[in-house]
């Protein structure tokens, strides 16, 4: 007797080869696993067993088992431990995602592929081994991992590197992923130059980083819900603090922006209750909507420069926030962004370095002493610090807080320092 299968009866080509194999091999589909094939190979569609640890097999009635498809076991709680055959090459999108119970993987060595969220939300993963074979991780492979402690990655792997648990990438300049369950105090590696989307998102052990000079690149929302950092030490490279950068990281007491930065991004700081002060470099042009918004503690926002662009969304929220400018620079008002702003007065006078009037013009060399209101300093000059002889060349009393100085003879001298002093 001959079996007919009409493909109409199916809502998709996936359903008609799955009933197809079951009819032809139904020991397989009994045993724990559905199914479908691609050109002569079975992936896994779905596991139907009850828990434990789940030995996915290398082959069926002569076909080799080679992926696991998109969502194949997804939340299953009562799954603790998956042994992957060295025939899968690819594991789909979600494949494990949400298995709240999984403690233990083992990969088979020739898995090229592991998709989007594979093992998303498997909180109580601990470690995990990625094999010299994988040359594509998709975004967010270990999101949710609030257990995870620890990446390594096959020495052998070209694509794909890690030190001390922090999955990198294969010649060490980025780093993709710092592990959820990993805590304590993080210095980046110097020599990286970028550290990725969402690379810490949602490490809530971190609880303070050190980023070197060597990385001039933040991804989106890179350290987004680290809700127990305290303390950040930024890159002097940094050229831009990128959306959602350090969004809710609420025990974030203070952080300085450095002189290299240029543009604070949407939600950079959103949502940093504990954030109380802030200080910003000179360099800083643009601050976008929401940048610092709900930020209740944000007391003190000290403005190295001139009063950079705004919509006037960037602090919507911080009800506590004076903008502090200092004296000489330029932009500035009664209010900025909806805040109030107040001089910033100095413990002692130093030059501004921005603006139109800094450094080499037609005829001078000249800049901005910023300080006290009505206070007076000399000028003096040296050309060698390493046995200097100090002149005075000017007095300048810092009417309003600040006071142009121009000095016309700075062409006579093939380098000349500066320094401050009293009257």
């Amino acid at each position: 007797m001959k079996t007919r299968i009409t493909i109409k009866k199916f809502a998709s080509l996936a359903k008609f080869l799955f009933v197809l194999f079951y009819l032809l091999f139904p020991g397989f589909g009994r045993a724990q696993f559905l199914y479908v094939t691609n050109r002569g190979s079975i992936s896994i569609t779905q596991y139907t067993g009850t828990g434990g640890v789940a030995s996915i097999p290398s082959s069926t009635n002569g076909l080799l088992v080679t992926s696991i498809g998109p969502d194949a076991f997804y939340d299953l709680p009562l799954v603790t431990g998956v042994i992957i055959p060295d025939t899968v090459t690819n594991l789909g999108v979600a494949a494990f995602s949400n298995c709240t119970g999984l403690t233990n993987v083992i990969m088979g060595k020739n898995i090229a592929s592991i998709g989007d969220s594979a093992f998303a939300g498997c909180s109580v993963l601990t470690s995990i081994t990625i094999p010299a074979s994988v040359t594509s991780l998709g975004a967010g492979v270990f999101a949710g991992c609030n257990a995870l402690a620890a990446i390594t990655v096959d020495p052998q792997n070209f694509s794909y590197s890690s030190v001390d648990g922090v999955l990198l990438n294969g010649n060490y300049t980025t780093l993709i992923e710092f592990p959820a369950g990993k805590g304590g105090n993080y210095a980046v590696p110097n020599g990286l130059d970028t550290i990725g989307i969402e690379a810490f998102l949602n490490c809530t052990n971190l609880t303070g980083v050190t980023i070197p000079a060597s990385v001039y690149s933040l991804g989106d929302g890179a350290f987004s819900g680290c809700a127990s950092l305290t303390n950040v030490a930024l890159s002097s490279s940094l050229e831009t603090i990128p959306p959602n950068a350090f969004e809710d990281c609420v025990d974030l007491t203070g952080v300085a922006i450095p002189i290299s930065v240029t543009d604070i991004d949407t939600n950079a700081f959103a949502y940093c209750g504990g954030l109380t002060s802030i200080t910003i470099g000179n360099e800083v042009t643009s601050i976008q909507d929401g940048a610092f918004e709900y930020c209740s503690n944000l007391a003190g926002i000290y403005f190295q420069g001139n009063a950079p662009a705004t919509n006037a969304t960037g602090f919507t929220g911080d009800n506590l926030a004076t903008a502090y400018y200092l004296p000489g620079a330029t932009g500035w008002t009664a209010a900025f962004d909806g805040i109030p702003t107040a001089p910033w007065v100095l413990p002692a006078p130093r030059i501004l370095n921005s603006g139109p009037g800094f450094g080499v013009l037609s005829n001078s060399f000249g800049f901005i002493i910023s300080w006290g209101t009505n206070a007076t300093v000399v000028i003096e000059a040296t050309t060698d610090l390493a046995a200097p002889g100090w002149s005075p060349v000017g007095t300048n009393t810092l009417t309003g807080g600040s006071s142009y100085f121009s000095d016309s003879q700075w062409t006579n001298y093939a380098r000349r320092f500066y320094r401050f002093r009293s009257p």
